[in-house]
């Protein structure tokens, strides 16, 4: 971002640039689950990688700091579809019970992806350009599509005209939930950078999120006729649990994942990329584990007891990380990396696969449009509220650990400049202020991770195919995407056929 923000000259909306995407994705990850039901899921999933191919050739071409942060935005409304799109097309394709295999597949790939992403990233900027990081991503979704045109098989077609499916969209619902949604993340990623948590930009953008909370719970109750958030997913038990355990995976996951590279960089004096590479172990247990995971579950039938074991790794190394110093061992670093890793793993892709174990057919995509949903809103707000704990910690400890004089002369609001320090004492002062503070961070990550445990303790057993079960999860397995669903009209005409019927047996 930084050679981003030089070649345009503008340093100051560098934040936006991931935040833009952020934004567009999480707002938007409920609503494609809804499309794809109206529309079918190949054509939505078609859709969306070409939003996203229309963002990336756009970033590409940006000349201007505004027009890329709008092209990013772009970006974000196709990437967030693909991520709950491709969960939904799986569980449509296979038997339940086969569906973890390939869930968790694909939490590995995604989780290599995005390691890879970045260090490719990287090269771009240091070889050639900035602008080859998104130039590269125009054949990949080409590809993408062509692989959907020719083979992912769509099912029956849907009945009913193009006005009909139009009509079936829960328009109102969408613009309540989309302005929710922005105003709650715009509040949460402006808070403590932008501006004061208690400054009125800050508390209005809340107020105004908390109204059409109210609303657009009216609007799904009262007014949708197919809401996209149905009020029913959310008075089961089991998608309770999951939704808590789901937001509180990502505030803690998410969060380790950005804060992880600081101390790399600030303790360890490592360069961007170098901290990068560090966090392999943990990239590398959550691909494998996610595999692991996804075929044990398959082969189980069950999925709460895995859920339990990966969400206690994942507590469990959080709060090793929470004890890791400036003089740690790197093979204990390692291993403290690596439970964690093992621990999202574990559970990551199996809360999906549960939660589509506990809903009907007509709610698979809603349900896991919602569950990445709240992983997603969770990893905003821990992210959001670490950053300020962590700003707040530092400025405390530098101020305790350096002498008035040379506080003034190292520290900024951004942090400590090392080059400012005069002595190697001071050195060593400012590098402890950072491993003091990024402590108190990670304990917050063991309390939320804490959290995710507790709330996946109120899961109840579902079967996913033992006995008779299993094979009738094989022949009611889910028709391919374009399942027909009647109209309200259609099933109208229909009852007065059938009304004939009877009228021309009596006669």
């Amino acid at each position: 971002m930084g050679k981003m923000a030089s070649d345009m000259n503008d340093a100051a909306n560098m934040a936006w640039i991931p935040t833009s995407y952020m934004l567009t994705s999480t707002a938007f990850s409920p609503i494609w689950g809804n499309l794809s039901d109206v529309f079918g899921r190949k054509i939505v999933l078609i859709t969306a990688v070409l939003i996203f191919m229309t963002g990336s050739l756009l970033c590409a071409v940006s000349s201007t700091m505004i027009f890329l942060i709008g092209s990013r935005a772009i970006q974000g409304i196709g990437g967030g579809a693909v991520v709950s799109l491709v969960s939904i097309v799986i569980a449509d394709l296979v038997p339940l019970r086969d569906s973890p295999k390939y869930q968790g597949l694909i939490g590995g790939v995604f989780s290599l992806s995005s390691v890879l992403g970045p260090i490719l990233g990287g090269v771009f900027v240091d070889q050639a350009t900035w602008r080859w990081a998104f130039w590269t991503q125009l054949p990949i979704g080409l590809l993408a599509i062509l692989s959907f045109l020719f083979f992912l098989k769509s099912g029956t077609k849907r009945v009913g005209s193009s006005w009909d499916r139009l009509a079936r969209i829960d328009y109102w619902g969408i613009l309540c939930l989309l302005i929710t949604i922005v105003t709650l993340l715009l509040g949460l990623s402006w808070g403590g950078q932008v501006y004061p948590w208690k400054s009125a930009p800050i508390i209005s953008l809340f107020i105004i999120s908390g109204v059409f909370i109210g609303i657009t719970v009216f609007v799904e109750m009262k007014v949708a006729k197919e809401p996209i958030c149905p009020p029913w997913l959310f008075t089961q038990r089991n998608l309770l649990s999951l939704y808590t355990g789901s937001f509180f995976t990502g505030f803690s996951f998410y969060a380790v994942l950005f804060y992880l590279p600081v101390f790399y960089q600030k303790t360890q004096f490592e360069s961007a990329t170098a901290s990068g590479l560090e966090m392999l172990p943990i990239i590398l247990g959550l691909s494998i584990f996610s595999v692991i995971s996804g075929s044990l579950v398959s082969l189980s039938g069950r999925f709460r007891i895995f859920i339990w074991i990966g969400m206690f790794l994942l507590t469990l190394g959080a709060a090793l990380i929470s004890t890791l110093t400036q003089f740690s061992p790197k093979a204990m670093q390692i291993c403290y990396l690596l439970i964690t890793g093992c621990g999202v793993g574990l559970a990551l892709q199996t809360l999906i696969v549960a939660g589509q174990a506990s809903v009907q057919r007509k709610d698979l995509a809603a349900v896991t449009s919602l569950l990445t949903f709240w992983r997603t809103i969770g990893g905003v707000l821990g992210t959001g509220l670490c950053g300020t704990i962590y700003q707040n910690a530092l400025q405390s400890n530098l101020s305790t650990l350096l002498d008035p004089k040379a506080f003034a002369k190292i520290v900024s609001k951004s942090g400590a400049d090392f080059s400012k320090a005069s002595s190697f004492d001071e050195v060593a002062r400012v590098v402890e202020a950072y491993t003091r503070s990024l402590q108190l961070v990670y304990r917050t990550f063991v309390g939320f991770a804490a959290l995710a445990l507790f709330a996946t303790l109120f899961l109840q057993h579902k079967e996913m195919g033992f006995g008779a079960k299993k094979e009738e999860n094989k022949t009611n397995r889910i028709e391919p995407f374009e399942k027909a669903e009647r109209t309200p009209k259609q099933m109208k005409r229909q009852s007065e056929l059938k009304m004939e019927r009877e009228k021309g047996r009596r006669m």
